[in-house]
């Protein structure tokens, strides 16, 4: 396993892929170790005639799905190198199912990518670019949070 990006993404069906060799790094990545439950798993009654709630919630509550935002930097030793390739690793994910392996975290979630966030630029010499990117993981028990 690769440990240059600390991030290891697949997308669709295609090879697991440390992002270092796309020239980016993991800066910023949630720290949650498991997703919400829903809300609708949970039944309330309020008996005038009883101090309190009834509650029902199912031996196996339903997890709702999340956002799992993660904030990139590009790094790149030529000047003005970071927008093509940013917007290329963009495009590439845009409509496809993507793994992602955190390792740092040591979590795995499936998703689709759902948003640009933008950048901020360090120019000077060299491209040093920090960007988010946020993903949509529609079904949660398709996820690993202990790796």
């Amino acid at each position: 396993m690769a440990e240059t990006g600390n991030m290891r993404i697949q997308i669709a069906s295609g090879t697991i892929t440390d992002i270092g060799t796309y020239g980016f790094y993991l800066g910023k990545s949630p720290s949650f170790l498991a997703p919400d439950i829903k809300e609708s798993n949970f039944v309330v009654t309020d008996f005038p005639d009883e101090n309190g709630d009834t509650v029902y919630i199912p031996a196996a509550p339903k997890k709702k799905a999340f956002d799992y935002p993660i904030t990139l930097i590009y790094f790149s030793g030529s000047l003005n190198a970071a927008n093509t390739a940013i917007n290329n690793f963009y495009e590439s994910l845009v409509g496809k199912l993507i793994t992602i392996y955190n390792d740092y975290k040591k979590v795995m979630v499936k998703g689709y990518v759902k948003s640009y966030k933008e950048a901020e630029f360090y120019r000077k010499e060299k491209d040093v670019v920090t960007f988010e990117l946020v993903f949509y993981i529609p079904k949660p028990e398709d996820c690993n949070f202990k790796l």
